[in-house]
């Protein structure tokens, strides 16, 4: 007797049955391709997400692939395509070809994001203002938690910022960093992404901008700001938030009029 249900080969690798219109091998509409990609991309993007891909893991051999989800080789391939365009995988070509699970990193999401932001044509000021929106409130949470670490990971970054006063494009690298490990020390992780984010742009204006202030000017701006670092610095160590606020406020703002002047 036989059994009236689907084939095997509809069930997910999850378990979950996708869609019927994208199970067989007859041929694929372009809309149907696109969504049964898009729908199969978005479940193993979740198992990436949750740990059940790791990093480094190989995806079993595309002729496993198809039997186990029910799908087309062009739905296959275009979910894959669209995984490997967000780095969540890499596709080896040749002999020893597959697809490489790649965890998520802060980084590529960062780079991915500050990318998207420049071909829109976001403007230098839109980003500055930006940061004067985020940080002091980064500044003002880590000093009401005063962590440790992050105190003596600032004081690194202020110290390296120090020794490089009179190396311009140096100095300007790291004084973003100090910028950073102030947004890392608030412990907020959503908001470290947007500062590695602004940072992948404002790393490269900031390095041209420091560059041209040569001789007394040039190295007066750079000491008045490793100044203003020191006294954010001192005012985490001794847990005074409102005043980490006020005072990281101002100093933005007097970097965004300087870089900006109308």
């Amino acid at each position: 007797m036989t059994e009236n249900r689907e084939p095997a080969a509809a069930v997910g690798w999850a378990g979950a049955a996708l869609h019927p219109a994208t199970a067989g091998g007859g041929h694929e509409d372009r809309p149907v391709v696109q969504k049964a990609a898009e729908v199969l991309a978005e479940r193993i993007r979740r198992q990436i997400v949750r740990g059940e891909l790791r990093q480094g893991e190989t995806l079993p051999p595309e002729s496993e692939l198809l039997e186990r989800w029910g799908i087309g080789r062009p739905a296959l391939r275009e979910a894959l395509r669209i995984l490997e365009s967000e780095h969540l995988i890499r596709v080896m070509r040749g002999n020893v070809g597959g697809a490489v699970v790649r965890v998520p990193s802060v980084a590529v999401a960062a780079r991915s994001a500050a990318v998207i932001l420049q071909m829109e044509g976001t403007p230098l000021p839109d980003i500055y203002r930006a940061r004067l929106a985020m940080e002091p409130g980064a500044a003002y949470e880590a000093a009401r938690q005063a962590d440790g670490g992050a105190i003596a990971r600032l004081e690194e970054l202020l110290a390296r910022e120090q020794s490089l006063v009179d190396d311009p494009r140096g100095w300007a690298s790291a004084a973003v960093r100090f910028h950073e490990g102030v947004v890392a020390a608030s412990g907020i992780r959503t908001l470290c992404l947007f500062a590695d984010m602004l940072s992948e742009i404002i790393d490269e204006h900031q390095a041209i901008a420091v560059s041209v202030q040569t001789g007394t000017e040039g190295s007066a701006n750079r000491s008045r700001a490793t100044r203003s670092h020191a006294r954010l610095l001192a005012l985490v160590r001794a847990g005074s938030a409102d005043g980490a606020r006020q005072h990281w406020y101002r100093h933005i703002e007097e970097i965004n009029s300087r870089y900006f002047a109308s």
